[in-house]
């Protein structure tokens, strides 16, 4: 594994994932929610088919071993997009990713010991423990009617992308690119459903400028669905999900810039604490320092 082009994989993912709610926004104004998965799914779907053509590469030839995790993308990944969609339209973009997080975190501590056996080491524990504090400034203070269905959603959404990052690293022997039609596919196939049952329409108010926005978010897709695929092959899965909460940090900027959201001092203070638990993820830790940690910690 390349730790070092894996951390700027998935730091890269984390940037590019910061700018998502200004773009969700922005597309909010003419497309409906299931209508902006949509659209953006449909520009990242033309993109990769000309990729995979320009290649010569057969999307079908997957494999019998690798056909069950296809599926389970397909299905676990644009339910995740659909959901985070959704959140985002109903809280504030930031309470989103928190969310987001919370559930990621959560289930790729599971999904990874289960499928990977992977272990926490004491500098896993003191990154994720920075990332948690930090997520906890972001609801601060929080309270049961403070639980809507924008945050249920966001949470729900972070679950299954820690599970799509499971099944990303479980496919390691597949093509990035294979990778990403089949994102980018399930995505359109999922919206094209929700807008036939739920009976939206597709364009609320058409703006030009929406067309742009939809098409640089496609391009977008593409570029994390090659940067997760190699990400996670060079990191485990929780890991990665750390490096990934700093999208919250990223996002807080960005938000501030454009939005006009700015945070307050309690969000300022998460994002930092996420960024400093990242760091972490960095840094080489002296031996004994160490063996005093997993001493504390009964870790192995």
């Amino acid at each position: 594994m390349n730790q070092t082009k894996g951390f700027i994989a998935l730091i890269s993912t984390a940037a590019i994932l910061g700018t998502f709610g200004v773009l969700i926004r922005e597309l909010a104004k003419t497309f409906s929610d299931p209508g902006q998965v949509f659209a953006r799914s449909f520009f990242a779907l033309l993109i990769i088919v000309g990729i995979v053509l320009f290649k010569k590469i057969n999307p079908l030839k997957i494999g019998k071993k690798n056909l069950k995790y296809i599926v389970a993308f397909s299905i676990v990944f644009p339910l995740s997009i659909l959901c985070f969609t959704i959140s985002v339209n109903a809280i504030k973009v930031t309470n989103s990713l928190f969310m987001l997080y919370v559930g990621s975190l959560i289930s790729t501590a599971f999904l990874g010991r289960i499928f990977f056996k992977e272990t926490f080491s004491a500098q896993h524990i003191i990154a994720l423990v920075l990332v948690l504090i930090g997520l906890g400034f972001f609801v601060y203070p929080f309270s049961i009617e403070s639980l809507t269905v924008g945050l249920v959603l966001g949470l729900l959404a972070g679950i299954l992308e820690g599970s799509s990052h499971t099944l990303r690293k479980l496919m390691k022997d597949v093509k990035r690119e294979v990778v990403v039609f089949y994102q980018s596919l399930s995505g359109v196939i999922l919206a094209a459903v929700l807008l036939f049952f739920s009976g939206e329409v597709f364009i609320k108010e058409f703006h030009v400028s929406a067309i742009f926005v939809a098409l640089l978010f496609g391009a977008l897709l593409v570029a994390i669905g090659y940067f997760l695929v190699y990400g996670f092959s060079n990191f485990n899965v929780n890991w990665g999900t750390i490096i990934l909460a700093t999208e919250l940090f990223f996002a807080i900027v960005v938000n501030a810039l454009i939005l006009k959201e700015y945070p307050t001092f309690y969000e300022l203070i998460g994002g930092l604490l996420i960024f400093a638990g990242t760091a972490i993820t960095t840094l080489k830790f002296d031996d004994e320092l160490i063996k005093l940690l997993k001493q504390r910690f009964n870790l192995k």
